[in-house]
């Protein structure tokens, strides 16, 4: 099971068991469970900075402080040390009804989860480095604490000393990041690819109007305007997409070592992107876009029956716990480079 998931399903037993303990409180006694809720809160928070906002997220969030609401008084009669020998009628009625939103909550966690892939049994290593910069003086690591991190590098590649087949450089739809990719680019590094993958959150790559660019919300914002058409996207997708992709491809070029002959792999990207990147460096030696493959049901969204299944469901598609479009996806994209045929 992924961190994140495991993380909001651990918040919600906690709202759980601090909601619950009307039920076993029999003597006069301190209220230490009442502490809980407030717990939640800040974990649920942290969260949502940590891994993004989501709707899983937003639901977490959003439950720990209903629930913080209702034990607020509580929670100073334990700060003030008060003993309690049983709590009102009320506080029971609306203490039942948060067990049950947040047991509802556990199930649409757990049934929504994302499917894990075992890096360890897939023998394949992954690193990621968070880089400093922006598009137009370029990315590189900093030893300032403090500083902004604007570009997240991640490298997937065979475990051990072995020899790869190629070097991919691939950039996900600005609907999805690198990791909602992770079983597919997995699949290609085990069968010995060494693929550099990047989510980019500089202010030069901020769009203009209501699509939002940080780090917390980008993926949100892209998803909830593409599902709602948003007038904002359209003209993003005519006027920047092309440009800003171009410039992102070229700014990862340069933090792959020098000498590599790169196959380029996106979805859903202008088709006249890819003319111009063969045309721009010699070190680009074919393009492929995974959204012109016939079993990607998702192009431009990622293999979401594995890695997002709520967005899969709002979408049509059940939960992929066989992994089985992203191997696809993989097989035919290593038949088409290896076979000489389907690129750009």
């Amino acid at each position: 099971m992924k961190q994140q998931t495991i993380g909001e399903l651990t918040i919600l037993f906690i709202l759980l068991l601090s909601s619950a303990r009307v039920f076993f409180i029999h003597s006069e006694r301190k209220d230490p469970l009442s502490i809980g809720p407030l717990a939640a809160t800040v974990c649920a928070a942290l969260s949502m900075l940590a891994w993004g906002v989501s709707v899983q997220e937003i639901l977490v969030l959003s439950l720990s402080v209903w629930v913080f609401i209702w034990n607020f008084r509580a929670f100073l009669r334990l700060n003030e040390n008060l003993i309690i020998d049983h709590y009102s009628p009320l506080f029971i009625l609306i203490s039942m009804v948060n067990c049950l939103l947040v047991a509802v909550g556990l199930l649409f966690v757990f049934y929504f989860r994302p499917v894990n892939v075992s890096l360890a049994k897939a023998g394949v290593e992954k690193s990621v480095t968070r880089l400093c910069g922006n598009l137009s003086a370029g990315f590189g690591e900093s030893d300032e604490t403090f500083a902004r991190r604007t570009m997240d590098l991640s490298v997937y590649g065979p475990a051990g000393e072995k020899k790869t087949k190629g070097t991919i450089v691939f950039l996900p739809s600005e609907c999805a990041t690198v990791g909602l990719y992770e079983p597919f680019l997995v699949k290609l590094a085990r069968d010995g690819y060494r693929v550099y993958g990047a989510d980019f959150y500089s202010d030069d790559t901020k769009p203009e109007g209501s699509l939002a660019y940080r780090r917390e919300t980008r993926r949100f914002s892209f998803v909830r305007a593409r599902l709602r058409d948003s007038e904002d996207y359209k003209r993003w997708c005519e006027e920047k997409k092309q440009p800003l992709y171009l410039e992102m491809f070229e700014a990862v070029r340069k933090l792959v070592p020098s000498g590599e002959r790169l196959i380029i792999v996106g979805d859903g990207l202008p088709k006249d992107l890819y003319v111009s990147l063969l045309w721009k460096d010699e070190q680009y030696e074919r393009c492929f876009d995974i959204a012109s493959i016939n079993d990607y049901k998702t192009p431009g969204w990622g293999p979401v029956e594995q890695t997002d299944p709520l967005l899969a469901s709002e979408l049509g598609f059940p939960r992929d716990g066989a992994l089985y479009t992203s191997n696809r996806m993989a097989s035919v994209l290593e038949q088409m480079i290896e076979g000489g045929g389907g690129g750009e």
